[in-house]
């Protein structure tokens, strides 16, 4: 141990301690020590793991050529993998990796993870559950709606129709949240690793024109929009779309008017996006939850998921959602973007 360039002696003293599974490696990426958390997640011993590389604990060795492709680039790594353990059994982990330097010369490097099998395994689990539920949910409503339909040639009476019509504004209301639900899903499963510049000048526009195709009854105003970007991905058209879409659903006037403008100039490295409407305004009771700051009946019955939706979207892009009372009635809804330089 004394022999180690003091680096590696302070790198030695942390991973004994850390109760995650960790390893040191020399600068051949040979396994030099494993602390007893590592030992314990993989069944084998030090004595085993000593003088192999830790591909030899990979299912696939994709991930160890990454981690050596990024310390070539002076780069930290991080990153999943699969590990088959001494008995068999199959764990995943969530790691990364280092490395460890004295002076200008690397004398090793230094890698710790989490034990992931668990929710890889929740995971897997509601995702094979969300697919059949989805499935079966599209062919169910089908099916009621299909029905629907059919009741309305059959019947003359104006309360069997009126029941009718609301039954089916129901069916097609839990589509819609099944829908939200997967986009959701899948703007979450990407994580934010793709953002990039988009320029605002561009989907607003093109999301205001398709709301207002789909909501003719509806005033749509946009205000001059800057040419501007921000960090966004694929994903800002469903947002613009959810936020457009929400002014004019949840409107109770016979002729909804929704405003939309984009500001610039907050003294900070941030983009305003602004949508008011001149609707009924949002509870207050249900802001919280449609900002994900806690959890509320309204949510889980599939009010404000739209908004839910939005929320989360924009914590991905390490921007906000803001909701407030508009005047003289109505709500205002604020994405607060990150602004970056167009491509």
């Amino acid at each position: 141990m004394n022999d180690r360039p003091a680096p590696m002696r302070a790198y030695v003293e942390l991973f004994d301690a850390s109760p995650n599974p960790a390893l040191l490696a020399g600068p051949d990426f040979r396994i030099v020590d494993a602390n007893q958390a590592c030992v314990e997640f993989t069944g084998y011993s030090r004595e085993e793991l000593r003088g192999k590389l830790p591909e030899v604990l990979f299912t696939n060795p994709e991930p160890f050529e990454e981690a050596i492709s990024a310390f070539a680039a002076g780069e930290t790594w991080r990153g999943t993998f699969e590990l088959e353990a001494r008995d068999g059994r199959f764990k995943y982990g969530q790691g990364i990796g280092a490395p460890i330097q004295d002076g200008e010369e690397i004398v090793g490097y230094f890698g710790i993870f989490v034990d992931a099998t668990r929710l890889r395994r929740y995971e897997q689990t509601l995702n094979i559950f969300s697919r059949v539920f989805r499935h079966n949910l599209r062919n169910d409503a089908s099916v009621v709606l299909g029905y629907l339909e059919l009741l309305r040639e059959h019947v003359d009476s104006p309360e069997a129709l009126s029941a009718a019509t609301y039954v089916e504004h129901r069916v097609r209301t839990l589509l819609d949240r099944a829908e939200t639900a997967r986009r959701l899903e899948s703007v979450l499963d990407a994580g934010g690793e793709d953002l990039g510049p988009v320029a605002l000048d561009e989907v607003i526009p093109d999301a205001v024109e398709r709301t207002a195709e789909q909501f003719p009854e509806a005033t749509f105003r946009t205000d001059p929009i800057p040419s501007v970007a921000v960090a966004a991905d694929d994903a800002i058209p469903e947002v613009l779309s959810a936020v457009l879409e929400n002014a004019v659903v949840h409107n109770d006037v016979d002729r909804p008017v929704v405003e939309v403008s984009v500001e610039t100039d907050l003294g900070s490295d941030q983009v305003l996006v602004t949508v008011a409407d001149n609707g009924p305004g949002i509870d207050a009771d249900e802001v919280p939850a449609a900002l994900g700051d806690r959890e509320a009946s309204q949510l889980e019955h599939g009010a404000g998921l739209d908004l839910f939706f939005v929320s989360c979207v924009m914590n991905e892009y390490s921007g906000r959602l803001d909701i407030r009372d508009n005047h003289p009635r109505g709500a205002v809804v604020e994405l607060r973007f990150r602004r970056v330089d167009r491509p």
